[in-house]
């Protein structure tokens, strides 16, 4: 009855009006699963940067642990060569306060030193003979070289 009343205007504009209801509808059906979506890629974003912290913390601590693990093993190394050296150096002291102690009964053992015998006088170098002249004096100028300036 009231499509009576209407001409073709009024039901095309009628159909324009459902067709930009239902795109409404639909835009807000769409709004509201990206809104969803959103809020559940926030949450992924969130636990992935706690997760990435949480490491790094994890990777700082182990990195602290490790030099001092380094530091101790450095000073256990050094306290080991310091003692390996003092007791190098006993043993150094002793024995050479145990030679110097031995030295005058072995010099008192030992024959008198007998003299060197006397050495002919030295030979002397033969001496090189003088060269010519004619190789004492300056090369003659040929040309081939180029002059320096």
């Amino acid at each position: 009855m009231i499509l009576r009343f209407l001409n073709v205007q009024g039901i095309a504009g009628l159909a324009a009006s459902l067709a930009l209801l239902g795109l409404l509808l639909l835009q807000k059906g769409e709004t509201r699963h990206w809104r969803k979506q959103s809020a559940q890629l926030e949450q992924l974003y969130r636990a992935e940067r706690a997760a990435l912290a949480e490491t790094v913390a994890n990777y700082r601590a182990a990195a602290e642990v490790a030099r001092a693990a380094d530091r101790d093993a450095a000073e256990q190394t050094r306290t080991a060569q310091d003692a390996i050296n003092e007791r190098i150096s006993n043993e150094f002291q002793a024995r050479l306060a145990m030679f110097a102690l031995m030295l005058p009964a072995c010099a008192a053992r030992m024959p008198p030193p007998q003299p060197i015998p006397a050495v002919a006088e030295p030979r002397q170098c033969p001496a090189y003979p003088v060269p010519p002249p004619a190789l004492l004096k300056p090369p003659a100028k040929t040309g081939f070289l180029p002059k320096m300036r």
